[in-house]
């Protein structure tokens, strides 16, 4: 294939236009994945075990745990307060749901109205009056970011 002068200028305009969106002054200074640190406070110590689900949509928000985005379980150690690292968490929307699991069957145990009977809590800590909505819990997160949630009984 024998390249003709027009078609050689064309070749190299795409290139530099490439090559400018791709330099590496316009890269997008944040990273795309990283951990999120969440301090849970308010546990029982010592009983059951600690449930984090993070969730990136209201469809699976707030008690659907097989469909969580991410789920860590981890023994309530002997402090009221603990500090948990989710790794490689992509940025964006997300909202976490928190429950200690005292009895150990893996999801948030209720009274016969539906009001739970473990202590929980969302990112953000909202006032509830009613279940946890996913509107009030989210936020935008970004790598290295810290959240409290508060744990609840009602």
């Amino acid at each position: 294939m024998i390249l003709t002068r027009p078609s050689i200028r064309k070749f190299q305009l795409v290139l530099a236009i490439f090559l400018a969106f791709k330099s590496p002054g316009r890269a997008d200074p944040s990273p795309q994945i990283g951990n999120l640190t969440v301090i849970v406070e308010g546990i029982e110590p010592n009983i059951g075990q600690i449930m984090v689900a993070l969730h990136r949509s209201d469809r699976t928000f707030p008690s659907d745990w097989e469909n969580a985005d991410k789920l860590l379980k981890l023994s309530a150690g002997a402090s009221p307060n603990q500090t948990i690292t989710l790794e490689d968490i992509p940025k964006g929307i997300i909202a976490l749901m928190v429950i200690q699991d005292l009895d150990m069957n893996n999801k948030m145990t209720k009274n016969f109205l539906g009001i739970p009977k473990e202590p929980f809590g969302t990112s953000n800590n909202p006032y509830f009056l009613g279940p946890p909505s996913f509107s009030k819990a989210k936020f935008d997160f970004k790598s290295g970011q810290q959240m409290v949630v508060k744990l609840v009984r009602i």
